[in-house]
């Protein structure tokens, strides 16, 4: 519901101008011709999705289980490469920034 009430309108404008890869993400639900540092509403719930995941864990101090290494295997899989995809994004470029992080 919220979503296609803020389709193809601008919530925040960065300080700066993000890579190209958070950019894609940044701008997902927006137009081609918007300046390269406002950022959707998808943009913003998933930051805020993924901040109060990591306090509610921190305040209840769960951990992942043993033998899991994280969510970089789930990135791995074909399922999450095709849904990357569907997200506009490169692979490839997602890839081997990665691969630079680690």
């Amino acid at each position: 519901i919220l979503g296609t009430e803020y389709s193809r309108k601008v919530v925040a404008v960065l300080p700066f101008v993000p890579w190209r890869l958070v950019q894609k993400i940044s701008h997902r639900g927006l137009g081609d011709d918007v300046d390269p540092r406002a950022c959707s509403f998808y943009f913003i719930f998933i930051l805020c999705s993924l901040s109060v995941k990591f306090l509610v864990g921190k305040f209840l101090e769960t951990q992942m289980p043993r033998g899991v290494s994280g969510f970089s295997n789930f990135l791995d899989t074909p399922k999450a490469q095709k849904m990357l995809e569907s997200y506009g994004l490169d692979t490839a470029d997602f890839n081997e920034a990665r691969g630079k992080m680690s």
